[in-house]
């Protein structure tokens, strides 16, 4: 496992060893959900909905799930809205035995900053050399593509952070987006627009009309998996 590098979340059939082995990237970028029910039925998808068209989930609302949803905007894993669908650890695997039915999870990955700082920790001027070589590496990485990147541009702070990150990083003509609510309260797409000129970037405007684009709104709700306070934005 040390040797992967990248967002991922898989199944690998070890028919050999009669083994199942389903593991999820170490910050968790990809989903991998699953449902075990005491030794009779493992099902796993990346999706909760997959899961409930099995008819296998028995669909019951989970109520910490929701208190977690309620109360931070999102819900952690293991749990999900569902009770008895559980949301897979980032940086974890599950073993299935498939002769005992045996299931195993375990956590195969350790932050890179965790070790020395068990060990005494760093001052505070080391930790700011660290972060700032793993930010570089970080932006390097984001721009090996086979097609243009681009970047999503709200106008606040972070997503400016990122834009002028990736130029520094060597990115190339670079695109930002931007969803913009004209007239409304919170519309940040002249922010957006007065940043892409500073930095440079070709910019797009997605503009929305919330009395007249009823049917997206409709369909950005309808295609969410599990419940979010950001997802139709995004």
């Amino acid at each position: 496992m040390d040797a992967l590098d990248g967002m991922f979340a898989f199944c690998f059939y070890d028919q050999r060893h009669h083994k199942v082995l389903l593991a999820r990237d170490p910050i968790g970028e990809k989903p991998l959900y699953f449902l075990h029910r005491s030794n009779q039925l493992f099902a796993f998808a990346s999706e909760t909905r997959t899961l409930l068209e099995t008819k296998l989930s028995e669909g019951s609302i989970c109520s910490k799930g929701i208190y977690f949803l309620l109360s931070q905007g999102s819900i952690p894993p293991p749990y999900t809205h569902i009770e008895d669908i559980k949301f897979l650890k980032p940086g974890h695997l599950l073993e299935i035995n498939t002769k005992t039915n045996v299931v195993s999870e375990r956590c195969y990955w350790k932050h890179p900053f965790q070790k020395p700082w068990e060990q005494g920790g760093f001052s505070e001027e080391e930790g700011t050399q660290l972060l700032e070589l793993a930010i570089r590496k970080s932006f390097k990485r984001r721009l090996r593509s086979d097609v243009p990147v681009g970047a999503f541009l709200s106008g606040g702070i972070d997503s400016t952070y990122v834009c002028s990150r990736l130029l520094q990083a060597g990115a190339s003509a670079l695109h930002t987006f931007t969803v913009g609510l004209p007239g409304q309260r919170g519309d940040e797409s002249i922010y957006a627009r007065e940043i892409s000129k500073r930095l440079g970037t070709t910019h797009h405007e997605v503009m929305i009309d919330l009395e007249n684009d009823k049917d997206w709104l409709s369909q950005a709700l309808e295609d969410m998996d599990v419940p979010s306070i950001d997802d139709p934005n995004t």
